[in-house]
């Protein structure tokens, strides 16, 4: 989970929450680069998250194949002037506030990601947002790591971009369905 912004805006904090309500014991991310406009905003500031959590007594895969056999979830963000929050939610455990005209994130589990500190004007780093869905295989970041992740060696293919041209069977259950993106607003934001 990444924010990426113009200069300016660095957060310092470091999430940690308890798995399952706090009764499962603690999960802390690692936050990666606290400039969000690390790599000219290429980058931005991110907490690497798990691939798995507990939300609710749920067990939750937040991304990639595991995710798809769960068939989603609902991710939730909460952008104020103060930071942003995003939580994740199994479908069969979405919280009732959610399809209510006015939600409301009191009672939710504590964020699976918080971005938040006093290096950043979030109220005028964030503004006239605009939401953007899209699948880049190889892009600023995922080029550069190919050999560091690992990916170079697990594949035998020199670098990602040889990868997706030489492997178009690879991305066959790429893509996005998406249920709906609902808006909220609170006062004047």
């Amino acid at each position: 989970m990444t924010l990426h912004t113009a200069p300016g805006c660095s957060v310092d904090n470091s999430t940690s929450f308890a798995l399952g309500g706090g009764d499962a014991g603690t999960y802390a991310s690692q936050l990666m680069n606290e400039n969000c406009n690390t790599g000219n905003g290429a980058d931005g500031c991110s907490n690497h998250g798990p691939a798995q959590t507990r939300v609710y007594s749920n067990q939750l895969s937040t991304a990639g194949e595991a995710f798809n056999e769960q068939e989603g979830g609902v991710y939730v963000t909460e952008w104020t002037t103060s930071g942003v929050k995003i939580w994740a939610f199994a479908r069969d455990a979405v919280p009732s506030t959610l399809n209510t005209a006015n939600p409301s994130t009191v009672g939710f589990p504590t964020p699976l990601a918080s971005f938040s500190g006093k290096g950043c004007d979030f109220g005028s780093a964030f503004k006239n947002m605009t939401i953007i869905i899209n699948t880049t295989f190889c892009g600023d970041w995922a080029g550069k790591v190919w050999e560091s992740s690992g990916a170079k060696a697990a594949t035998g293919v020199e670098t990602c971009e040889a990868f997706v041209a030489g492997k178009p069977e690879e991305f066959v259950e790429a893509y996005w369905e998406v249920g709906g993106i609902r808006v909220f607003s609170s006062g004047s934001q």
